[in-house]
């Protein structure tokens, strides 16, 4: 089954010293040739600069590396127009719009959604999307 990642699973995989970095390693070795949304690298380099205050070329190397190992997803329409359909149908607010958008990914594609984020997980779970089984722990 194809797998899309998540951005959290991103971060933990990188910072070392993270509580969940072992399993998210093993999450991310075990996801080869993964969809990777462009939302969830956008997010990942937002993060990783403003929020980790990595440097930009650590950031880049992490960037060049996720892409070789992973199948970079750009998003279609039909993906937005989902995301906002169920965004919709929940009532959530402007700022949910990228969980919303990688749900959409995952279900289009028919992907299990590799996340650390139990609120979309269980948004997941509600539209039929699978997770990888490590959250199920």
């Amino acid at each position: 089954m194809t797998r899309l990642v998540d951005t959290n699973v991103l971060v933990d995989e990188t910072i070392e010293d993270s509580e969940r970095h072992l399993k998210a390693c093993k999450l991310v070795d075990s996801s080869q040739r993964a969809l990777l949304p462009r939302v969830v690298l956008l997010e990942y380099v937002w993060v990783m600069l403003k929020r980790v205050r990595a440097p930009s070329d650590f950031v880049a190397k992490k960037l060049e590396e996720y892409y070789l190992k992973f199948t970079p997803y750009c998003e279609r329409l039909a993906d937005m127009e989902l995301a906002l359909s169920m965004m919709s149908e929940d009532g959530a607010p402007p700022n949910q719009f990228n969980d919303y958008l990688i749900l959409a990914c995952a279900r289009n594609n028919r992907a299990e959604l590799v996340t650390f984020d139990a609120e979309l997980a269980e948004m997941a779970d509600g539209r039929g999307v699978r997770c990888a089984e490590p959250l199920k722990q």
